[in-house]
């Protein structure tokens, strides 16, 4: 099967502190908890080098499967 869809259904983005340079070391750490039934969810972390939390993400998307035509019945 091939992928015929992937949308973005809901993303955020909650920045904690101003504090922090996004041209330096971060760490994105990412889960996802749940993907079925076409739809799934992430959640992601940015931290700086100290560790300190700086940016919170979520996102939901949406995949779909092109599904192959049936085989022709053999005679």
């Amino acid at each position: 099967m091939d992928i015929s869809v992937i949308a973005s259904l809901d993303h955020v983005m909650h920045v904690h502190s101003h504090n922090f340079r996004a041209d330096e070391w971060l760490l994105y750490y990412l889960q996802s908890p749940r993907a079925s039934d076409g739809r799934g969810t992430a959640f992601g972390m940015l931290f700086t080098e100290a560790g300190e939390l700086v940016v919170t993400v979520v996102q939901e998307g949406v995949l779909r499967l092109r599904r192959s035509a049936p085989a022709p019945a053999s005679l």
